[in-house]
């Protein structure tokens, strides 16, 4: 609660939040930028931070960390991962003065991020420049923004190659929703296309074992009696990758 000795305001946008909390987590920063009649700053932390309007591609996420700053907010921070596409890291912007005295702090050396992180993330932040092809260069949003009847003809291409290797029972192409976010509580999902897998040897868990220890390591979810190959997160260079360490996989049970 503000008052009169009240030296700073914090926002807390989580991930995981409904679009309709996000809206209204936003309209209460957007409020307290304008309301300047106390004399504190307002600092925002936003773990979806991104420095691009993803709208175009599908994702509604509120105010990007450049509407934010001119929305009033003093500091933003946000993460150098997820939508903004970067190394795992924490990232600062805002007033000059504010964000001066944060880089002075004595404790500041062990908590910077090494010369590699640094690095990797002024290249990611390079992509940015030129907004208009951002989902041909940023992995990430690549990702995010290939296009549906892209994935399901790559489904219905990889279903039966997978389904001819001794480790699979069956393999089918479905629809389904893809989290922007990696928790359960959510709001924010895309469409997608996925292959479903069923185990010939043991249940879905240990199929889902079996191929997180394979060479490449495949990542997939269970659903039911199935283990669900996700496409969104696969790049198509990718797919022969797949498909050959299957049937190495199938071939070792044989």
């Amino acid at each position: 609660m503000r008052n009169e000795q009240s030296a700073l305001v914090m926002a807390v946008g989580m991930i995981g939040s409904s679009e309709s909390q996000s809206h209204r987590s936003d309209k209460r920063i957007d409020c307290a930028a304008r309301e300047r009649q106390l004399s504190c700053r307002l600092s925002n932390i936003t773990r979806s931070g991104t420095l691009a309007d993803l709208s175009p591609w599908g994702l509604s996420i509120g105010p990007t960390v450049p509407e934010r700053i001119r929305a009033g907010v003093d500091l933003v921070i946000f993460t150098g991962d997820r939508l903004l596409g970067g190394p795992t890291c924490g990232i600062i912007v805002g007033r000059r003065t504010l964000v001066q005295r944060i880089a002075d702090h004595p404790l500041i050396r062990a908590l910077q991020a090494d010369k590699l992180t640094l690095a990797a993330l002024s290249s990611t932040l390079a992509l940015y420049d030129e907004a208009a092809t951002l989902d041909q260069r940023l992995p990430i949003l690549s990702l995010l923004a290939t296009p549906q009847d892209n994935l399901r003809l790559r489904a219905e291409r990889l279903a039966p190659q997978l389904a001819a290797t001794g480790e699979i029972a069956s393999a089918e192409a479905i629809s389904g929703s893809a989290r922007v976010f990696e928790t359960s509580q959510a709001g924010q999902s895309i469409p997608t296309w996925c292959i479903a897998l069923q185990a010939k040897h043991g249940d879905a868990s240990h199929l889902r074992a079996r191929l997180r220890d394979a060479v490449p390591s495949i990542l997939g979810r269970v659903d039911g009696d199935r283990v669900l190959l996700d496409l969104r997160t696969v790049f198509p260079r990718h797919d022969v990758e797949i498909v050959d360490a299957l049937e190495r996989l199938g071939g070792a049970n044989g």
